[in-house]
């Protein structure tokens, strides 16, 4: 029985600190990458998102912080984050799908040599994921 207890017990503290995660990760403002910033979407849009899921690390392609995001109007959102993330110089690398479901990405030049950053959303009709990303490269331009 000890062993189920303790299996029990760290399954909700799992829980908590995933619930935590997503807390937090509502009421972001940017995606911090040292030397780069990234606008968050609810500091685009004006409002928070339920978050129900974050991931963060670092891979064979760079650093990387993916969040999962609930909305209403998903495309609504993502159009209005890529409007301003352009009129900021970012530019459109991927564009793929129709108002169900698809693929959007945009990048701009790194404060550091070498480096890019690309914000990869992908949606459908009630969430989207955003991946945020900081790896070394040059940008394709779609």
């Amino acid at each position: 029985m000890p062993k189920l207890k303790k299996a029990s017990t760290l399954l909700i503290l799992a829980a908590m600190l995933m619930l935590s995660a997503c807390n937090n990760a509502a009421k972001l403002q940017e995606y911090d990458f040292k030397t780069d910033k990234i606008p968050s979407i609810n500091s685009i849009i004006g409002q928070e998102r339920k978050v129900s899921g974050v991931a963060t690390g670092t891979g064979t392609d760079g650093t990387y912080k993916t969040y999962t995001y609930e909305a209403d109007e998903p495309l609504k959102d993502i159009q209005t984050y890529i409007d301003e993330l352009q009129a900021r110089g970012w530019v459109v690398t991927i564009l793929e799908g129709d108002n169900i479901s698809g693929k959007v990405q945009i990048g701009i030049e790194s404060k550091d040599e070498g480096k890019i950053l690309l914000v990869t959303i992908e949606y459908s009709t009630s969430s989207y994921k955003l991946d945020a990303r900081k790896a070394t490269g040059t940008l394709n331009r779609y």
